[in-house]
């Protein structure tokens, strides 16, 4: 999602750095792949290309000499915007800007000379090196292409004081990768990367393929460089306690979208986002006396085919916001929205229910299968948990955690409409009652504190739910403002 930045109405900067310090900024970067776009599909009416959003509109900068983290489920798109911001893809839409010149605007010549400026680590470093070469060409063909040194021999010697920068030595020259350990190679990948002296740095979870006793020592060996040749990375991990020791800033990702950005201990220390929230509540705790309080998500990540409407987490955030015409304590709307969710994507399964219940007792009525997937839906229960009063239906006292009468009513009269072949007419009427802003509109990029900006209309102050004195300045979405035209 593309967007301005206003303060009262005005333009401000995203960050608070100069032009001058910003090495690499994207602004609305978009990748999208059609899925079944084949020929033959085209010409069959029955067929539709589906657009996969992997990523969808990211803002991102930064500056010379500073490392960034990125991190996310798998899935969400990280990988897809290192190989977009890079050039290996082309974009959508959006732009990146290098230095302050749109690459996504160069020539083939220009992308070349880029591409001495920025370099890729990748996950698996023996996908990633040539099989058929030595180190030695690996390391001295980059440098020919891009007309670094003045000779072969020239060449050679840069090869082996890299070598030797990276833990390697001159006596691995001439080996090919399958003779290398998985850290080895990815220490040949590393020194691969320096070879066209970069100043950016890609590293796409540089560690996960490699051994627990080595990813240590790669780790420290990608800090040690970055701070000696005062490289720009960006660091995409999974792992959020590599992120909290080597990175500047983070940014979470979620489903194609940064939902949260800050300085590394703001973010760790006040997280604000709720699934940032999530993510750190998961993080290992090496003190055996100390309790956290996990925070389970519901259902996976959605398929970046269909995402959901308004903000994309939340049929599995935690703090959605109900809507106001909502009565009752939160811990029933986010067990109303769970089952609204299911009902939606076609979770809830009528047949199977009555398939399984029938395998319990003779029969199963049209009642006892809208108890059984109200018990299951919403009580948490399944069918074989189920017991059966005289009549064939459920227990009433196996049923947990039930809603209030006016929304369990509601409940069940969808279920019954579901039961009756309707899902859409189902759907509908739960929209028609209780409908969340969070479902229905995007959120503003808020900048609660310097430099820490969340995706969230828990911190709009023009909306209801959000945290006392929780924004200072709002970004907001192009079609949500109008400061251009003022």
């Amino acid at each position: 999602m593309s967007s301005d930045a206003t303060t009262n109405g005005s333009p401000v900067a995203d960050t608070h750095r100069t032009d001058d310090e910003t090495l690499l900024r994207l602004e609305g970067l978009t990748k999208h792949f059609a899925e079944g776009d084949t020929w033959i599909n085209r010409l069959r009416p029955d067929k539709t290309v589906k657009t996969v959003r992997a990523v969808d509109g990211v803002d991102l900068d930064l500056a010379q000499g500073e490392i960034v983290g990125l991190v996310g489920e798998s899935g969400c798109g990280k990988s897809t915007l290192a190989r977009t911001l890079l050039h290996l893809l082309d974009p959508t839409s959006g732009s990146v800007y290098y230095r302050g010149e749109d690459i996504t605007e160069y020539s083939s010549s220009q992308l070349r000379a880029f591409r001495s400026e920025a370099q890729m680590i990748y996950q698996d470093p023996f996908a990633s090196l040539n099989p058929r070469y030595t180190v030695r060409r690996t390391l001295t063909e980059p440098m020919a292409v891009h007309d670094i040194g003045e000779s072969k021999r020239d060449r050679v010697r840069r090869a082996v004081e890299l070598l030797e920068r990276v833990g390697l030595g001159e006596e691995h020259l001439d080996r090919h990768p399958h003779e290398f350990s998985g850290g080895q190679r990815q220490r040949v990948a590393i020194a691969r990367a320096l070879a066209v002296e970069p100043n950016l740095l890609v590293a796409d979870e540089p560690t996960s393929a490699l051994d627990v006793s080595v990813q240590a020592q790669i780790l420290n060996l990608i800090f040690e460089l970055q701070r000696e040749m005062n490289l720009t990375v960006l660091f995409i991990t999974h792992d959020l306690s590599v992120v909290r020791r080597i990175c500047d800033r983070v940014a979470v990702m979620y489903l194609g979208e940064i939902a949260e950005i800050a300085p590394t201990k703001p973010l760790f220390d006040a997280p604000e986002h709720p699934y940032t929230q999530a993510l750190m509540s998961s993080i290992p705790i090496p003190n055996p006396d100390a309790v956290r309080e996990r925070i389970p998500l519901e259902g996976d990540v959605p398929t970046p085919i269909d995402p959901p409407s308004g903000c994309s987490f939340h049929p599995r955030c935690p703090k959605v916001i109900p809507p106001e015409n909502w009565e009752w304590e939160h811990d029933a709307w986010r067990r109303f929205l769970r089952f609204k969710t299911r009902l939606a994507n076609g979770t809830i399964q009528p047949a199977a229910m009555r398939k399984e219940l029938e395998s319990i007792r003779e029969s199963a009525t049209d009642d006892a299968v809208i108890d059984a997937l109200y018990d299951e839906h919403v009580g948490g229960w399944s069918a074989t948990d189920l017991t059966s009063d005289d009549d064939g239906t459920p227990d009433d006292t196996e049923a947990t955690e039930l809603l209030p009468d006016e929304v369990e009513t509601l409940v069940r009269d969808a279920l019954a409409t579901l039961v009756d072949g309707r899902q859409a007419a189902a759907v509908q009427a739960l929209d028609d009652r209780y409908t969340s802003v969070c479902a229905t509109t995007e959120p503003k990029r808020i900048e609660t504190t310097a430099g820490h900006v969340t995706v969230c209309h828990r911190y709009d102050d023009d909306l209801p739910g959000a945290p006392q004195g929780a924004s200072e300045r709002v970004i907001a979405n192009e079609t949500a403002t109008g400061s251009e035209d003022d």
